[in-house]
């Protein structure tokens, strides 16, 4: 498993995400945590994994569902049409089940894993779905410090990616997106040059690199 402990990781997972229907053996799952718009709700970590289920069960090809999930469904009486109320235990079980029963390696992409309100359970179940799931299982995750992949994993490559570091792709970003648009798409439509510069120079700052 390899992973990232960075928030500039999003360009790899972004490249990920554009070129998924390259790789016929690998399934990719995706999850961006964020907070409410009173910033302090964060992406659930059950949410997060029924929504990594969702991803490994799908084929993104033709559309099907795997058997596994639907079975269980109906084992239960559950409304597969409805969001599913599965307790974190059967959601576990499932993705496991699911792996297992696949010849896809399932390669899991968890951007600012920080924005979780409790990672290190997030982190613990997708450990035990690892050891369940010998070599179908593949991790990348971004994260401030707040949120220590390494203390979870112990066969994990960790790259610290410090605000220098990041700075000049930051800003490269944020003056592609103010200034270098075209006209009609920029914020400003062009028309006013030196609150462009004031906007990059702002956002860059309160980036932070970041």
């Amino acid at each position: 498993m390899n992973f990232t402990d960075g928030v500039s990781s999003t360009r790899v997972i972004r490249w990920h995400l554009k070129n998924w229907w390259k790789y016929t053996t690998r399934r990719f799952g995706y999850v961006f945590c964020s907070r409410g718009q009173d910033l302090s709700d964060r992406s659930e970590y059950h949410a997060i994994l029924k929504q990594l289920l969702r991803q490994a069960s799908s084929n993104p090809f033709t559309g099907d569902v795997s058997q596994i999930v639907i079975d269980h469904y109906k084992k239960e009486g559950r409304d597969f049409g409805k969001p599913p109320p599965l307790l974190v235990r059967e959601t576990e079980q499932l993705l496991i089940d699911v792996l297992n029963a696949s010849d896809l390696v399932f390669r899991v992409m968890i951007d600012a894993l920080d924005e979780c309100d409790h990672p290190e359970k997030l982190l613990g179940i997708l450990e035990s779905v690892s050891n369940a799931t010998t070599g179908t299982l593949e991790l990348l995750v971004s994260s401030r410090p707040d949120v220590e992949v390494v203390d979870e994993f112990s066969n994990c490559i960790k790259i610290d990616l410090n605000t220098a570091a990041s700075k000049s792709d930051m800003l490269t970003f944020i003056t592609r997106e103010v200034e270098n648009k075209e006209k009609r798409k920029r914020l400003l439509k062009g028309k006013r040059p030196d609150l462009e510069k004031r906007l990059i120079s702002i956002l860059e700052r309160r980036a932070g690199g970041m």
